[in-house]
């Protein structure tokens, strides 16, 4: 395997011609320098087998040999995964350590047994005590502990090392109480747990009460509280030892190797998604950057005017600094519409958000299994084909737009994006209904609550600013300062303007009512009886109709953008229009005033032009976010 160097450990050499390399991890050993010193680094994935380490049962073993040889190493080899188990030639181990040794290329293994309790070639002698090493083996690390079980710490200590940002699986075979400490320690991680069933002890009784969950059936109290930890959790599934080992295969390879449709839909969100929020960045800094100059030009005439009108700096350069900057500000104003009008840069961020948003939504469908992705939806295509066709048309449609003059940045990072999805969402596997209740619809529901109360707080803070600007135009006319009522004139203007923009009255309203039929679709879920929500029309119900409103969400606010950016565009053009006219009317007077700028009428005296909210500001508009 590619990730391993031959490692400076002990060698073992055993009798018919296996070697492996050994360590022996004292108390204070630390995972990582054990692990560096075998040569093993990050594997492509990690598989811990926990269970049956006494001798089993004649009869399961030829099933055993089945499942392990044809499913959890052909699983292995495909994702290139290294194996950890107990190291002994006994029980399932022993099973697991022959059906490796029989694949090509063959897979790595890890054994991690008490140094007290085992024997080897070279090593401790056997005593009747002591159980030999599995001679397939590649690696060991013998933990100077004094029992069976106190090595189980250690164990998970090293998975826990080589699992960060690996896929990791955990297969429970049979196994007693030392088999129970390890699923424990495996289900507090969060990692999928496969029970094969069929191979007694602690397998067989855990899944029996999973199968019992499974099928609706009132659970009742466990008193032994291990157990009880271990059936709460979700994500367990079983496997039964005498079916086809491909069953085992399938499941190791939709958690070790990310679907491949899925991973592809995946990576075309991310694309939209990242480009979406640079044009938002880019559309709203120059909105900024408008709104400023709308309000800097009007600020700068007024002071001008001030100037004049006291007699001061004659012959000064801050004059002159202010005449060109008021001859700059609406040249710039004007080339900055201009280029938004342009690039299009709010256009194509509704057209990336929307699609964004829709390929999101297919994921979700595809992975909770429903609808045309369920087994009865179209049992003639394949699933994930009926993914990627979908995918395809809605990237088709975006490149039907504005947005196919322009070069998509290429997304580097995770998948799924961080904020994609719910936090121990891993966004691959597949989802039941409660689970596609925490980690979609309720996910959804408290962004739009967390939304609101930012949105309308910074509404508030807005039209508290308008209600401020206008008093103190009101103070300044009643104490002689008319001229500076322009100002605060501009400054209401632009920040009027910017909440038309974003549309931010509209957005409360559809985020408030999107949580509310959120909350609606799952109280009705919660209220099912047990039976009920295993029948596959509710879950289909669920999942269809939580999709549906978060698209009715995305849909009207996507409508309403577009009439806003419409309306906004036919507001600039006639600014511009009558800003022409005027020229043409008045040549001998000069360039009709900007808004907000210092003028003088046919009688000569002095007014100031109030700032227009189509000229303040972008043609576009944008969404909180």
């Amino acid at each position: 395997m590619t990730g391993y160097d031959p490692g400076v450990g002990n060698p073992i050499d055993f009798p018919d011609g296996g070697r492996a390399l050994s360590v022996e991890a004292g108390p204070e050993a630390s995972p990582r320098d054990l692990l560096d010193e075998l040569g093993i680094h990050t594997p492509g994935a990690l598989v811990v087998v926990v269970g049956a380490a006494d001798s089993l049962e004649p009869s399961i073993v030829p099933w055993l040999i089945q499942q392990f040889s044809r499913g959890l190493a052909v699983a292995a080899t495909k994702t290139d995964a290294l194996l950890i188990d107990g190291g002994t030639a006994s029980g399932a181990m022993a099973v697991l350590g022959e059906a490796v040794a029989a694949r090509q290329p063959r897979p790595d293994l890890l054994g991690v047994a008490p140094l007290s309790k085992v024997t080897y070639p070279d090593g401790p002698p056997a005593d009747g005590e002591r159980v030999a090493l599995e001679p397939n083996h590649t690696h060991f690390v013998l933990a100077d502990v004094g029992d069976w079980g106190q090595e189980t710490a250690l164990l998970f200590q090293l998975a826990d090392e080589l699992a960060d940002g690996v896929p990791v699986a955990v297969v429970l075979v049979g196994g007693g109480p030392v088999a129970r400490e390890e699923v424990l320690h495996a289900v507090r991680r969060d990692w999928p747990l496969l029970i094969v069933t069929g191979t007694g002890g602690v397998a067989d009784n855990l899944a029996g009460f999973v199968a019992g969950r499974q099928a609706g059936e009132k659970v009742g109290p466990i008193e032994d509280p291990v157990m009880a930890e271990i059936v709460a959790y979700e994500r367990i599934d079983t496997v039964a030892l005498r079916t086809d080992p491909s069953g085992l295969a399938r499941w190791l390879l939709r958690r070790l190797r990310p679907d491949e449709p899925l991973e592809l839909a995946w990576q075309e969100f991310a694309l939209l998604d990242h480009n979406a929020c640079r044009e938002q960045t880019d559309f709203r800094r120059m909105q900024l950057v408008i709104l400023t100059l709308a309000v800097m030009g009007t600020l700068l005439a007024v002071t001008q005017g001030t100037i004049e009108a006291a007699g001061v700096l004659r012959n000064h350069w801050v004059r002159d600094g202010l005449h060109y900057a008021i001859i700059l500000v609406p040249i710039t104003l004007a080339a900055l519409l201009t280029a938004v009008a342009r690039f299009g840069s709010g256009n194509k961020w509704l057209v990336l958000r929307g699609s964004a948003e829709a390929v999101k939504r297919e994921i979700f469908r595809y992975r909770a299994r429903v609808v045309v992705y369920s087994d009865a939806g179209n049992s003639k295509t394949p699933r994930q084909v009926r993914l990627s066709e979908r995918i395809g048309t809605i990237a088709g449609g975006v490149m039907k737009t504005d947005v196919n003059r322009a070069g998509l940045r290429r997304y580097v990072g995770p998948l799924p994006p961080k904020m994609a999805v719910a936090e121990g969402d891993d966004g691959f596997s597949v989802l039941t209904a409660d689970q596609y209740l925490r980690v979609r619809l309720l996910h959804q529901a408290e962004w739009y609550q967390g939304k609101v109360v930012k949105v309308e707080h910074k509404h508030r803070l807005l039209r508290w600013a308008v209600i401020g600007f206008g008093a103190l135009g009101t103070l300044l006319a009643a104490i002689g300062f008319e001229l500076w009522i322009a100002v605060t004139t501009a400054v209401i203007g632009a920040v009027t303007t910017y909440l038309e923009y974003n549309q931010v009255e509209d957005t409360l309203l559809h985020y408030n009512q999107a949580a509310s039929d959120l909350e609606t679709i799952r109280r009705w879920w919660v209220s099912l009886p047990a039976d009920a929500k295993l029948e596959q029309a509710n879950v289909d119900k669920l999942v269809d109709q939580a999709e549906g409103i978060m698209q009715t969400e995305s849909t009207g606010w996507l409508q309403e953008m577009q009439d806003a950016m419409a309306e906004l565009r036919r507001q600039q053009e006639r600014t511009e229009a009558e800003e022409a006219q005027s020229q043409q009317d008045e040549p001998k007077r000069g360039p009709a005033p900007r808004s907000g700028h210092l003028s003088t009428d046919a009688n000569g005296r002095r007014r100031i032009s109030p700032p227009s909210p189509a000229s303040a500001g972008d043609q576009e508009t944008t969404r909180l976010e």
